[in-house]
């Protein structure tokens, strides 16, 4: 039986390939993708996952969310890595019909179905993980796995020695779900 997985991303190149991995496997069935800022603007990699949707011309596509972004300014983004729209200036349009939900909502809703066997894969800032800590206590705790790409611990980061992007993009939302172990 597939495993159900929520993807939550900042969609730029390496994050495409990760959805498009999770859609091809036969052990994963992809029930959700939540857009976060971070790679790209909220709003850019938003449309990068309608883009991709529609470029694979996918037939049942995972539902979509539209999640946050950061609060602060000047935050770098990662267009030098994977171009101005995230997605190496590929030539994919968003679909006309593409309306993504409400992030929070549809957190509700997959862990209402899916309970423990929901995995959570988190592969951007971890903003909106944060922001469902404070605004739905206990919410996560009630899936099975969050498994995410973060940090820089036995090797320099990639944004400075001691930072990798998704945590450096958003470090209040790391440390709202790593509290520190020492006071």
């Amino acid at each position: 039986m597939p495993i159900p997985v929520l993807i939550d991303t900042d969609m730029g190149v390496d994050d495409a390939v990760a959805v498009t991995l999770a859609l091809c496997a036969d052990n994963i069935e992809l029930v959700g993708v939540v857009s976060v800022g971070g790679n790209v603007s909220l709003d850019q990699a938003t449309d990068n996952i309608g883009r991709l949707l529609a470029g694979l011309q996918i037939k049942n596509p995972p539902p979509v969310a539209r999640g946050l972004d950061q609060d602060r300014n000047n935050l770098p983004h990662a267009t030098h890595v994977f171009g101005q729209d995230g997605l190496g200036e590929i030539d994919l349009s968003k679909p006309k019909n593409f309306k993504p939900g409400k992030y929070l909502k549809l957190y509700e809703q997959l862990i209402d179905k899916h309970g423990k066997s929901l995995v959570i894969v988190a592969i951007g800032p971890l903003t909106n993980l944060a922001a469902i800590l404070r605004e739905k206590p206990g919410l996560l705790e009630r899936a099975g796995k969050i498994i995410l790409m973060g940090g820089a611990v036995w090797c320099p980061g990639n944004v400075t020695q001691f930072a990798e992007f998704n945590f450096y993009r958003d470090p209040e939302a790391a440390s709202a779900l790593f509290p520190p172990i020492y006071p």
